[in-house]
């Protein structure tokens, strides 16, 4: 159990640093929907957008290389995603909250949305407007996504078949509109930045064997139970940096880090819960210190 402690903490670490990224079954469900259709080319919600057409608000901090753009009716997505039901409950058992969301390829599929906290109720009560869900889809058995609504707007991260994919702000200080991208069709980072753990692990073959013999094969399944992590991130000065923009407050910038460690930690926690191993469950109080210079303390989330 300690080495599987260890195996977690290690890709929760790996997943925050690169941030700079069925149903069981139902009977006649009532079904809360945004939009009557099907997979498909029309929706509700969401309409194609030129990016010409896409007013200046704030820098764009994801650029891949191939992508769609889209506009949202946000207050509607926002009041149709509150509607969701609590994850496990009686009220997810026996009704459900319907909406559409968009793919690469310009087209629209639905998904069942349950209302998955990851935020202890104690920050959850500081920060009422942010929310994390679990999404299963309905035109595609098997496909899973987590979607957050924070106050930088909403974030979806699907698994589906064909790849995984990501819903996005288009730019800072845009709540409604977004990109829509394939992770294997971003591209390589603008920095040049390059992760060389597959490397290591490749160059050194006895590095993990030599500290813990067993800590790439825990002796147990997972089995049927769900398991709840807890979690604490911390974020530099030069994290916060890169979120900040222009005319900022310290207080801005850290908020704006602070929403972007909640999507990060959310699609982690989607890759968990993909893989039947259990959910995050971040942090009962937190603390600030973020300073003007770089090297200073970042936030703790405990």
């Amino acid at each position: 159990m300690k080495s599987f402690a260890k195996i977690a903490s290690l890709a929760l670490v790996i997943g925050l640093a690169l941030t700079l990224i069925w149903t069981t079954g139902t009977t006649k469900a009532q079904e809360q929907e945004s939009s009557p259709s099907s997979s498909g080319m029309q929706s509700e919600l969401w309409s194609r957008v030129s990016e010409d057409q896409i007013a200046s608000r704030g820098s764009r901090a994801l650029i891949p290389e191939k992508y769609l753009t889209f506009n949202v009716d946000s207050a509607r997505l926002r009041d149709s995603l509150r509607r969701s039901p609590e994850e496990f409950s009686d009220s997810a058992r026996k009704s459900r909250n319907v909406i559409e969301l968009p793919k690469p390829d310009g087209t629209f599929t639905r998904f069942r949305v349950e209302d998955s906290p990851i935020l202890s109720p104690e920050i959850a009560k500081q920060h009422p407007t942010w929310r994390t869900y679990q999404a299963y889809s309905i035109d595609e058995p098997g496909v899973t996504a987590r979607l957050d609504m924070t106050d930088s707007g909403f974030h979806g991260y699907v698994f589906a078949l064909e790849g995984t994919y990501s819903i996005d702000p288009f730019q800072a200080n845009d709540v409604d509109n977004y990109i829509v991208f394939y992770k294997k069709e971003f591209g390589a980072p603008p920095s040049g930045f390059h992760c060389r753990i597959d490397e290591l692990l490749k160059d050194e073959p006895n590095l993990f064997e030599a500290q813990e013999p067993a800590i790439l094969a825990p002796e147990f399944t997972h089995g049927s139970q769900l398991r709840t992590y807890r979690i604490a991130v911390a974020t530099t000065f030069e994290y916060t940096t890169f979120f900040r923009q222009v005319g900022d407050s310290d207080a801005q910038a850290q908020a704006r880090a602070l929403n972007q460690v909640v999507t990060s930690v959310n699609r982690i926690d989607g890759g968990l819960w993909k893989g039947a191993v259990g959910k995050i469950h971040v942090g009962l109080r937190y603390e600030f210190d973020i300073r003007s210079q770089p090297g200073s303390a970042g936030k703790l989330w405990q």
